[in-house]
């Protein structure tokens, strides 16, 4: 059951933000193989480093006590749930992981990621990180993206169209 998650991300997205610079910061260095994504084994062991257990499991019980956020706001769905004490922590961070990712399966992306933490206070700066990341690494393969684009643009204009793209 993953119904105490949606009550959790900003918790974890804090914490995240607290420890790191930024959260692609904390993505970067997650994605110990650099493929660009987060394997659940990889975000999991990332998160054990912001929390212990005990804290965790004491904010999962508190988010499904109480029907608020960590703010105090009511949260989205006022409930008591469950009695979910005999759940392990390494059970804990998969439920949490896999209600994060949507798309590849066993994978976070960048996308999911930021998405399941944008909604929260702390992250302001999202979009501007983003557009940061995507400018960096649009800059650092300049040189192949000008190789590439030349393909697509067959007539020399200096510029490529969706169906010259496509």
């Amino acid at each position: 059951q993953t119904f105490w998650v949606p009550h959790m991300l900003e918790w974890v997205g804090d914490r995240i933000v607290c420890e790191h610079d930024s959260l692609v910061e904390f993505f970067r260095e997650a994605d110990a193989d650099g493929s660009g994504f987060l394997e659940f084994d990889e975000f999991e062991a990332c998160l054990r480093h912001l929390f212990t257990p005990s804290e965790f499991e004491r904010e999962v019980q508190l988010s499904m006590s109480f029907g608020v956020n960590r703010r105090g706001r009511p949260s989205s769905v006022g409930f008591v749930g469950p009695d979910t004490a005999a759940v392990d922590f390494p059970t804990r961070l998969r439920q949490l992981t896999r209600y994060i990712s949507v798309t590849v399966e066993g994978k976070v992306t960048l996308l999911e990621f930021m998405t399941a933490f944008a909604q929260h206070p702390g992250t302001e700066h999202l979009q501007r990180e983003l557009l940061e990341d995507i400018c960096i690494t649009l800059h650092n393969n300049r040189v192949a993206l000008k190789l590439a684009l030349r393909k697509f643009d067959v007539h020399h204009t200096g510029y490529v169209t969706k169906v010259q793209f496509q």
